[in-house]
């Protein structure tokens, strides 16, 4: 406008100094002082456009333009006032920016450390301000969540908020402000969202950082109102509340919007430990309720006007450690065993391996005593500062589930699992499988009920990860069922229908691998994320052993069959040609016949009668053993997977001078692949055998006569009057004839506990020293039981140290399978009862 109406002042500026007209000078000083007004316009406004942009301050200089080098408007540009220019203004990500380098975020110097300062609002900070543009100025105040109060610089009316603490992700634009008296059991709290739309909500988790179950007040934005929830699911409340029902009872609440932005107040909340007070926040952006677009957890002392890191975890310290301590009690355990179980009889007091209150050893009773007691702190640790101690409880069983489960997983290896590097025998890794199965049932099953009791059935059903859980539990309780109703039910569930149905249990863990992880990541814990991973890795490793096991199954030629049958039943003898395929002694395989079962049953194997052949002999009393025997086998191909087992008799060569075999029946067929080897270490060998069929001991006999002998072995015959056609069998004249070659049948009975006795005696007179010998007894549970129960009064009578091994006849463990009732010691059948002794 000044030039306006012609360019003869414009043409005057280029004219010699003293010809401009008075005119043309007037106007000249108008337009200098316009665009004087209009920088100085401008630079005001950069200034409104910075929090605090006009309290500046370094070396106790204010410094208005601070994105200049000089305090008013120099000539270089800082890197600030760069980054400024690019920001296009004062943005979260210029608030989070250290455009200075001096450790300090240009926010935190300029007194908006949250990052959520707008044009014409007061700052979170009025004091303390320094230069974001100079790294030789820096602010005392310290952003984050360290120790001590932060200033809050909330007030709402006539009270002032004490503290605040910036809630994460920082830039999220969520501050939690709180004030309470010293000795105060109630405080205010408020959490203030960026903007006055959607919702924000601060709650009490049922424990720490968990969201389901939580109760929390709800300020909607949209509504002005605020609400009270207790949140059954993941994120949808399901039971509404008032302020004096929730957890945390407290005078009332009020959602009001304060500089454009919504805050949620809760009054005079009352807590029954400042300490440390455990919160869950979140914030959506639409109408209550919708899905979460910011959530998190955080740990307060308010006591002390601090506030801690907020938590990356779902659960607390000592939660944790009590978890961790109650684990690594159980590894104690499982390892000391196992150091018990390897080590020699001699290194072992006595007294501690004799049976003592219920029929359990001073040993037994410690090893069960700490895996109740690992397992009492695991069940602990999530009640560990729970609000609500049931739903801590009902995520302790779940945890403990967990760890069992693993444990089970780990011990169903048939090689290389946790047995085979604690040099566990199998039965003994089996009895704690099935005892740990058990009781990730019971577990497993607590959990579901109690979570189902406090959140509702519907809320379970809603959740993803227990729409997982709930089909593998039914699945795992289905493959365990046969098991359980064989005690009771026996002759309708067998071994076949057994296997085939525990075969869905590995289907129905995954599962509940799946809801584990599914769980994490909505809470995740450290002791959470141990389980899963413990559980992944016992069911991976599981599935690579089976796979491995199948994959290296062995084809095998039935190079001959021969059937044993007198009065006492049937036996069948399969001999097998496997090239390529080595079985040490005392090892089993598992004999696949298709033509015969779809499953493997397990079988001792030992030398054949050619060079590189196996025998198998098998007793006829299940539908799978009574077919193998009437099926045409002669020729044909069988699958055999393996060998498996951990024979315990050639490591205890190394410390005993005696290997004492007791058997009965069929169970002789491991001291056939055992004994000829102990023989040929020198160690003294000795036999108690318990026989019912002259035709088992007839094929027996060839293979024992060249390592024992009369004084050296015991047989007894326990079978009913031989029939007349047997006759004709060259032992069956005179049972009670001594050849004095080889062994012979007696009709001479003692029990096992006399014969251990009595050997043991003489071994101690031979060795003239401290003795020891390893008991291995395979056979029916009467036999088993019996020399079990003779062990430790046979060694304080002849001061032998033994260590027994013991093979029953069963394919569960003895607290599942049906109760025995037969007795080794059974009278001795008559001419007028024999008939009746089969029966």
């Amino acid at each position: 406008d000044v030039f306006r109406g012609g360019g003869s002042c414009a043409m005057a500026l280029g004219a010699v100094p003293g010809t401009l007209s008075r005119r043309c000078a007037l106007k000249l000083v108008a337009v200098l002082l316009a665009a004087m007004s209009l920088a100085a316009e401008a630079w005001e406004y950069f200034v409104r456009e910075l929090p605090n942009g006009d309290m500046v301050m370094r070396n106790g200089v204010l410094w208005r333009a601070s994105g200049h080098d000089t305090p008013s408007r120099g000539s270089q540009v800082l890197p600030f006032g760069h980054d400024f220019d690019l920001a296009g203004g004062w943005t979260v990500e210029l608030c989070r920016m250290d455009s200075d380098g001096d450790g300090q975020t240009n926010g935190e110097e300029l007194g908006d450390p949250d990052c959520m300062w707008t044009s014409g609002a007061t700052p979170a900070r009025i004091t303390d301000i320094s230069h974001p543009g100079y790294a030789d100025s820096r602010t005392g105040f310290e952003s984050g969540t360290g120790s001590g109060c932060i200033y809050s610089g909330l007030k709402i009316g006539e009270a002032a908020y004490d503290c605040r603490a910036t809630l994460e992700p920082v830039g999220s634009g969520l501050v939690l402000h709180w004030r309470a008296e010293a000795n105060a059991t109630s405080l205010d709290l408020a959490v203030q969202k960026r903007g006055s739309s959607g919702w924000v909500s601060l709650g009490f988790p049922a424990a720490p950082g968990l969201m389901i179950g939580a109760d929390v007040v709800v300020a909607d934005g949209d509504a002005g109102a605020a609400s009270f929830w207790r949140l059954d699911s993941k994120a949808a409340p399901t039971q509404e509340l008032t302020a004096s029902t929730m957890s945390a009872p407290m005078e009332g609440a009020t959602a009001i919007i304060i500089n454009g932005d919504l805050v949620l107040t809760m009054s005079r909340v009352k807590l029954a430990n400042l300490s440390k007070v455990e919160l869950i926040y979140g914030g959506g952006s639409s109408a209550w309720p919708a899905a979460h677009t910011l959530k998190g957890a955080i740990s307060l002392d308010f006591v002390h006007r601090g506030v801690e890191p907020p938590v990356a975890e779902v659960s607390e310290t000592d939660g944790n450690l009590l978890f961790f301590v109650g684990l690594a009690v159980l590894v104690v355990d499982f390892l000391g065993l196992a150091t018990y179980a390897g080590c020699s009889k001699g290194s072992r007091p006595t007294a501690l391996r004799k049976p003592a209150f219920l029929g359990l050893s001073p040993v037994s009773w410690q090893a069960w005593a700490l895996g109740i007691a690992a397992l009492a702190l695991m069940l602990a640790s999530p009640v560990w500062g729970a609000i609500d101690p049931l739903f801590g409880f009902a995520l302790g069983f779940g945890l403990v589930a967990g760890v069992v489960g693993a444990a089970c997983m780990w011990l169903a290896f048939a090689k290389h699992g946790m047995h085979s590097f604690l040099q566990l025998p199998t039965e003994v890794a089996w009895r704690i499988h099935a005892v740990f199965g058990v009781l990730f049932l019971v577990c497993g099953t607590a959990h579901a009920v109690i979570l189902t009791q406090t959140m509702g059935l519907s809320s379970i059903l809603s959740e993803p990860a227990w729409l997982v859980a709930i089909p593998g539990m039914l699945l795992i309780w289905a493959s365990v069922l046969p098991s359980l109703l064989l005690r009771c039910c026996g002759k309708w569930f067998r071994y076949d229908f057994f296997k085939m149905a525990h075969m869905l249990a590995p289907l129905g863990y995954l599962l509940t691998i799946c809801h584990m992880t599914a769980q994490l990541t909505v809470t995740y814990t450290s002791r959470g994320a141990a389980v899963a991973v413990m559980s992944i890795l016992g069911l991976l490793g599981w599935l690579s052993t089976r796979m491995s096991g199948v994959a290296k199954m062995k084809s095998a030629r039935v190079a001959k069959v021969e059937v044993l049958q007198d009065a006492s039943g049937k036996h069948i003898v399969l001999e097998l040609e496997a090239p390529g395929l080595a079985v040490q002694p005392g090892e089993w395989l598992r004999l696949h016949v298709s033509s015969v079962g779809m499953v493997g049953h397990p079988f001792t194997a030992y030398a054949g009668s050619q060079e590189g052949n196996l025998r198998m002999c098998i007793k006829a009393q299940g539908a799978f053993t009574r077919r193998l025997v009437d099926a045409k086998l002669q020729d044909s191909r069988v699958r055999l997977e393996g060998p498996f087992g951990l024979p315990r008799v050639l490591p205890a060569l190394e410390w005993a001078q005696a290997v004492l075999f007791v058997a009965g029946g069929v169970g002789i067929t491991p001291a056939l692949s055992l004994l000829p080897q102990v023989a040929a270490h020198g160690r003294g060998v000795r036999l108690f055998w318990s026989v019912r069929s002259p035709k088992l001991y007839q094929h027996a006999k060839p293979i024992l006569d060249p390592h024992l002998a009369n004084d050296t072995g015991h047989i007894q015959f326990t079978g009913p009057v031989l029939a007349a056609a047997d006759a004709e069998s060259p032992d069956a004249g005179d049972l009670e004839a001594r050849s004095g070659c080889g062994l012979s049948l007696t009709r001479k009975r003692i029990d096992v506990g006399a014969w251990l006795s009595l050997t043991c005696m003489q071994l101690r007179s031979t060795f003239r020293s401290e003795s020891s010998a390893l008991v291995f007894v395979c056979g029916p549970d009467g036999l088993v039981a019996a020399a079990q129960a003779a062990v430790g009064g046979v060694e304080a009578k002849t001061g032998v140290s033994l260590h027994m091994h013991a093979e029953a006849f069963r394919f569960l463990p003895a607290a599942l399978e049906p109760r025995a009732t037969k007795s080794h010691v059974a009278p001795l059948p008559s001419a007028a009862t024999g008939a009746s002794a089969k029966a």
